[in-house]
């Protein structure tokens, strides 16, 4: 994962360095570099969500239907 993000940032980078004015390259940085890894970070380091199953265990048992 590290592998694809380092591409992505250089990518990023090579975009920003092409760009015609200071102020464009770092919009560009920001939103496509910045901004993208910091929300990747966030998501990594994020608790896992409950399973179903272990939030099965802690609902009420259903009413079973009686046929007759």
């Amino acid at each position: 994962m590290y592998l694809i993000l380092i591409g992505w940032l250089y990518v990023v980078l090579m975009l920003a360095v092409a760009q015609d004015s200071i102020v464009r390259a770092l919009v560009i940085l920001f939103f496509l570099g910045f901004l993208p890894t910091f929300l990747l970070a966030q998501l990594a380091a994020a608790p896992p969500a409950p399973s179903a199953k272990k939030n099965a265990t802690n609902r009420l048992p259903a009413l079973e239907v009686c046929q007759i």
